[in-house]
């Protein structure tokens, strides 16, 4: 019977089919969708696929770089809200809002304090590192990566990069960030 199926639902088990075209095998041998379309079972072949409804959308993996808003700071991570994501020149879907940024990812060198590098509302680039069903991670550690658009923390105005560090031209307030290497273009 051929049913309305979305991402992970389960088609059937790996004991009774194979993974035929957009669909895959999990960790406990079950068979899922992976995209939105309609299960195909094929009792000839022994195959379970799902027929698209959508033009096929790519989701991000290990290499992605990412756009982010940061969220939340604690002491050794911040929370970054993902806005888009580019593999290779191709947009990408993000399966979740959030990424994590670890500490040891923002710089080779050691890093005392992620408010030193990072602060609420910084628009960042990142690379995706890891993704995993439960968190993707984050890192922006190289040149090319890091803040891309600061903020003032005592007026919001934007900060303008003077030298290594950044300053608030509304208040005259200093302060420094992990910044991209093209922060000045933003």
């Amino acid at each position: 019977m051929n049913r309305l199926v979305f991402p992970g639902s389960l088609l059937g088990k790996e004991e009774a089919y194979s993974a035929g075209p957009n669909a895959f095998v999990d960790e406990q041998g079950s068979v899922r969708a992976e995209s939105v379309g309609v299960s195909l079972l094929s009792n000839e072949k022994y195959e379970a696929s799902v027929r698209r409804l959508s033009p096929s959308k790519k989701w991000i993996e290990n290499g992605t770089i990412v756009i982010g808003r940061v969220a939340l700071l604690k002491e050794q991570s911040a929370l970054i809200e993902l806005l888009e994501g580019n593999f290779k020149g191709e947009q990408r879907v993000m399966p979740s809002l959030y990424a994590s940024l670890m500490i040891f990812n923002i710089s080779s060198n050691y890093v005392e304090s992620i408010k030193q590098e990072l602060r609420l509302n910084d628009l960042v680039r990142a690379r995706v590192v890891d993704v995993k069903p439960y968190n993707i991670e984050l890192s922006i550690a190289e040149p090319e990566l890091g803040v891309i658009k600061a903020f003032c923390v005592k007026c919001r105005s934007p900060l303008t990069l003077l030298g290594s560090g950044l300053k608030c031209l509304s208040c005259a307030n200093e302060e420094t960030r992990k910044t991209a290497a093209d922060y000045t273009l933003h």
